[in-house]
């Protein structure tokens, strides 16, 4: 039987691609950004890889997280900072991530793994972030993994857009009672009209759904579709867009009705 050896360099560059997308983007910039390989810097120049970067994949659970960000901060942010549009990271390094380099269009920012105590400073006026979240963040998503997270999403938002309650047990099927606990995730969006809101979406592979709310009016809008926003594709960003779109039709139907009345 005769053996034969095709290393990752031999494959077309098509198929190279194909691989690296089954990949998290972070690693592959971590692993291959930078080491002087023409071929493959020229392959993850690909928007698919900077777009929405989830640092937060590479920070939870590792034993060198600072080296880890120095790589990042010092060397791979401030050469693809350009394209970057979304980051997900730990509250602890938001600091160090967003202070790295300009980004001139980012826009949405998610936080793992809340924390009220040790991140709400973040949020204040005196905050070394308080331009970035107040003038360039357009959509916030707090991702907090533990009990009591609608009390910690209702403090930024605005701490009375949802009743809290509290069900610490649940029982199952042999009618033992347990644990249980829930994840909650609150975003603010800016839309076209200029209007800020407050909310959640969601979806799978051929369905999405998105609940918006006009706090400063007392005006929410759920919006339920089969379409689907997972694919990238022109017709999913169409589908996004005009989600968006049939929101703020409905949100000033609602209110030329309210000023009507």
């Amino acid at each position: 039987m005769n053996l034969s050896s095709v290393y990752l360099l031999d494959l077309p560059n098509e198929m190279l691609f194909n691989i690296l997308k089954k990949l998290e983007n972070v690693d592959v910039l971590y692993s291959f950004f930078g080491i002087n390989n023409e071929r493959l810097e020229k392959i993850i120049e690909d928007e698919f890889f900077f777009n929405s970067l989830n640092i937060a994949l590479i920070t939870e659970n590792s034993t060198i997280i600072d080296s880890i960000l120095d790589r990042f901060c010092d060397y791979i942010f401030p050469r693809i900072y350009f394209n970057v549009k979304c980051f997900i990271v730990e509250p602890e390094f938001m600091e160090r991530i967003l202070l790295a380099t300009p980004y001139p269009n980012l826009t949405e920012l998610k936080l793992f793994n809340f924390q009220r105590d040790s991140s709400l400073h973040y949020f204040t006026d005196n905050s070394s972030l308080e331009h970035i979240l107040k003038e360039q963040i357009t959509k916030l998503d707090l991702i907090h993994k533990d009990d009591g997270s609608v009390a910690e999403m209702q403090t930024i938002v605005g701490g009375d857009l949802l009743p809290y309650y509290i069900d610490d047990f649940n029982s199952n099927s042999t009618g033992i009672r347990q644990s249980l606990k829930f994840g909650l995730g609150w975003h603010w969006q800016t839309l076209n009209n200029g209007h800020r809101y407050v909310g959640h979406g969601g979806g799978l592979p051929g369905m999405t759904h998105l609940m918006l709310v006009d706090k400063t009016k007392s005006i929410g809008v759920i919006l339920l579709s089969n379409g689907d926003t997972f694919l990238s594709i022109d017709l999913s960003k169409k589908l996004c867009q005009t989600i968006l779109d049939i929101h703020i039709r409905l949100f000033q139907c609602f209110e030329n009705t309210i000023v009507n009345e």
